[in-house]
C-alpha cells in the first residue's frame, strides 16, 4: 500500500495522515526496528535508542492517569504484529510513526479511568 497526499495551500496542516488496522486480539506480539523501548514522539525522540525491540501489545499502554492514545514509535524502519505462531503483518517504511494498542482511539476517548476500558477483543495498529 502506498499513501500519498498533495496538500492544499489554503488548508491548515493535517493533524494526522495514516491508516488504522483492526486485528484480532490474538495478534498480541510486537517487534520493531526503531527507537525504543519506550514510546517516542517527534518532541520526545532523544530518550529512545535505535534497536530491535519485542514487547506485548498490552505493554504499549502507558500508565497515564486518564487513558489516552500512547505507545507511538517514531522513525520506525519496520514493525511486525504477530500471533503466538508467528503469523501476522509486517509494516515497512521510511521512518514511519507506528503504534499497536489493545484499544481503539474511540475506546480510549470514552474512558475517563482505566477501569472504564472495555475487555480486549482487538489489536489496533496505526
Amino acid at each position: 500500500i502506498t499513501l500519498s497526499y498533495d496538500p492544499v495551500q489554503e488548508l491548515a496542516d493535517m493533524p494526522e495522515f495514516g491508516l488504522l488496522f483492526t486485528l484480532a486480539a490474538d495478534y498480541e506480539n510486537l517487534r520493531w526496528y526503531g527507537p525504543g523501548p519506550q514510546e517516542t514522539y517527534a518532541d520526545r525522540m532523544e530518550g529512545g535508542k535505535l534497536g530491535i525491540y519485542q514487547q506485548k501489545v498490552q505493554d504499549q499502554m502507558a500508565a497515564y492517569l486518564v487513558p489516552q492514545e500512547c505507545g507511538n514509535k517514531v522513525q520506525v524502519r519496520n514493525a511486525a504484529v504477530t500471533d503466538n505462531l508467528g503469523r501476522g503483518l509486517l509494516f515497512e517504511g521510511d521512518c514511519m510513526n507506528f503504534s499497536a494498542l489493545p484499544y481503539s482511539p474511540h475506546q480510549l476517548e470514552l474512558a475517563g479511568h482505566a477501569y472504564e476500558l472495555p475487555p480486549v477483543h482487538h489489536t489496533y495498529v496505526r
